[in-house]
């Protein structure tokens, strides 16, 4: 799998949320498109890349269970990739 486009949005005022992004990868049965991955900035002023996930509650406390998971290789290529198109 390959990353072949990266598209994103920044955005301001959105607290810890500073963008938006989407990503094309090339894999040998066609493209995938993800969607809706969110770019966090974290307490310590770096920031991380988040693939789409759904929250649920349960025992009152708040669970996140991932809707897309990567090889760590191709994570870390989009990560690199994002993170470069938002200078950070």
């Amino acid at each position: 799998m390959t990353v072949t486009s990266v598209r994103v949005w920044p955005i301001k005022n959105g607290g810890s949320l500073i963008g938006s992004a989407a990503v094309v990868l090339d894999s040998d049965g066609g493209d995938i498109a993800i969607n809706r991955i969110r770019v966090v900035r974290r307490k310590d002023g770096g920031a991380f890349v988040a693939l789409p996930s759904e929250s649920y509650e349960k025992d009152g406390d708040t669970h996140y269970v991932e809707l897309v998971r990567l090889p760590s290789r191709v994570m870390k290529e989009i990560e690199f990739q994002i993170l470069k198109e938002l200078g950070l």
